[in-house]
């Protein structure tokens, strides 16, 4: 048993850094108060914690367009090529008199963590973010709130800039807070090079990487797969 856990913590470790090679070069911002220079390196702390992301990642899921019917990956597709993701409602009916907020939905789970997505989210189709550029486009972590603190109509007991952040749950019925979530409350609009990466499945790499040369890291889905 004990060489079997050694073993399983050798490879884990030798994931860990293959992925490692997708983290930024680290940023130092310095912080002053009280005469004297405080260094907060961001990327080195979340380094110290396996369990902890540099990244938020957008999955995608199939919808209906006037067009037709779009697969996750014709979906990443229009991301792209529009350059944004667009705020829909998120399903919980939290902006009172049971009216739904608006919002981009991201996770913040550890590369490893991204491949089993709630569905009907495709787990093979998903584009990531430095967390540090959602936060600076309004984006923050939901605020995961007890159901039968809610008003029947919907609204939370809060202040109203705060509802599209709101995700109601009830341990014994769902218990959602293993998304780790963000939320982006407006359309979140991105260039190329604010892209960290795409995970996309291995056969649609080739693809991906022909029709957008300027994206840098593109995964394959069966890599993490097989990184775990």
């Amino acid at each position: 048993m004990k060489q079997t856990l050694q073993r399983s913590l050798r490879r884990s470790d030798r994931k860990q850094e293959r992925l490692s090679r997708l983290r930024p070069a680290a940023s130092v911002r310095t912080l002053r108060g009280g005469g004297r220079g405080l260094e907060h390196d961001f990327d080195r702390e979340v380094r110290r914690r396996r369990d902890q992301s540099l990244y938020v990642t957008h999955f995608t899921k199939a919808v209906d367009t006037a067009e037709g019917r779009l697969s996750p990956g014709q979906v990443l597709r229009r991301i792209l090529r529009e350059r944004s993701i667009y705020a829909r409602p998120v399903g919980d009916r939290c902006a009172g008199g049971g009216r739904d907020a608006d919002a981009v939905c991201l996770t913040e789970a550890p590369l490893l963590g991204l491949i089993v997505p709630t569905a009907p989210r495709s787990p093979a189709h998903g584009i990531g973010f430095d967390k540090r550029f959602v936060y600076r486009q309004g984006g923050m972590p939901v605020i995961y709130l007890r159901r039968d603190l809610i008003e029947p109509d919907g609204t939370p007991p809060m202040d109203p800039r705060l509802y599209p952040f709101v995700k109601p749950f009830e341990v014994e019925v769902d218990n959602p807070t293993y998304e780790r979530e963000w939320r982006v409350p407006r359309d979140l609009s991105f260039t190329y090079a604010e892209v960290a990466f795409l995970i996309v499945p291995r056969d649609e790499r080739p693809r991906f990487c022909a029709e957008f040369p300027d994206l840098q890291r593109v995964l394959d889905y069966e890599f993490l797969l097989e990184s775990m």
